[in-house]
């Protein structure tokens, strides 16, 4: 039974999910939204097969670019469809609901969701856990990980319930806070640490970043708040609005800068 897996990631956590999944399941192929968003092109579900899409939880609820995939996929010859949503707490937010609604109205019933905690990547409110609390949150989310992929292959449906916090953050500041999204880049702020190696503009999955003639930044604001470019910055030059400057950079350490540009492929 084929199950494709279709994914977006920022900092490299849902990447990972995404292939701990591949690795855990039977004929499983991974799939990047940000390509399939830039090449335009209409998708559609293989016959009978298990369609699952792997994102970051984001204030609550789903990522703007994750939407926006939904009006290029039809489902209707999907066997099962599920996700598996990343999230940096154990504060497990209200995306179920939408994505369900997401699935519907591309042709499927959201058959079964779930919650992986991995760490927080969110550098303009908090720091990253320790490297000790990172091996812990991995180590826990590969087990579920693999319990979630016996799920997959039974197709089982369930879904993992939101915390009350959650609900209440999604009821609270999911609209507001995506609206905000594309202009998130305002506050990008690049220090004379910057050596020019474009590193950023290579890995946005939107190609929101270009450079001018004389290699200085531009950031073009319809932004996704993935925090790619700043994470990845080899030379932590990219500060969100100064506030982060003593916090560390954290990107999955299983995720390189390859793999983030190779989301971006349109074939």
């Amino acid at each position: 039974m084929k199950t494709i897996l279709y994914y977006f990631t920022g900092t490299g956590n849902s990447l990972r999910a995404a292939r701990t999944l591949q690795k855990n399941l039977d004929d499983c192929e991974l799939k990047p939204i940000a390509g399939l968003l830039l090449s335009g092109k209409t998708v559609a579900a293989e016959k009978d097969a298990n369609i699952g899409f792997v994102f970051p939880m984001y204030c609550a609820g789903v990522p703007n670019i994750v939407v926006r995939f939904f009006n290029q996929i039809n489902l209707k010859d999907a066997g099962y469809v599920f996700s598996v949503i990343t999230c940096g707490s154990s504060v497990q937010g209200s995306p179920v609901k939408p994505i369900a609604a997401l699935c519907e109205k591309a042709g499927h019933l959201l058959n079964a969701s779930w919650f992986v905690q991995m760490p927080s990547n969110y550098i303009p409110k908090c720091d990253c856990p320790s490297a000790d609390k990172q091996k812990e949150i991995f180590d826990a989310a590969e087990n579920k990980l693999a319990a979630i992929a016996d799920s997959i292959t039974s197709r089982e449906n369930k879904s993992d319930k939101h915390t009350i916090a959650g609900k209440l953050m999604y009821l609270a500041a999911y609209k507001p806070f995506m609206k905000k999204i594309p202009d998130f880049d305002k506050k990008f702020v690049v220090s004379s640490h910057c050596n020019s190696c474009m590193v950023c503009v290579k890995i946005c999955p939107v190609n929101n970043i270009t450079a001018d003639e004389d290699n200085n930044l531009q950031w073009t604001h319809h932004c996704e708040a993935c925090l790619a470019c700043l994470q990845f910055c080899p030379k932590g030059a990219i500060s969100y609005d100064e506030s982060d400057k003593s916090r560390s950079r954290y990107h999955n350490p299983s995720i390189t800068v390859n793999d983030l540009i190779n989301q971006k492929k349109t074939e």
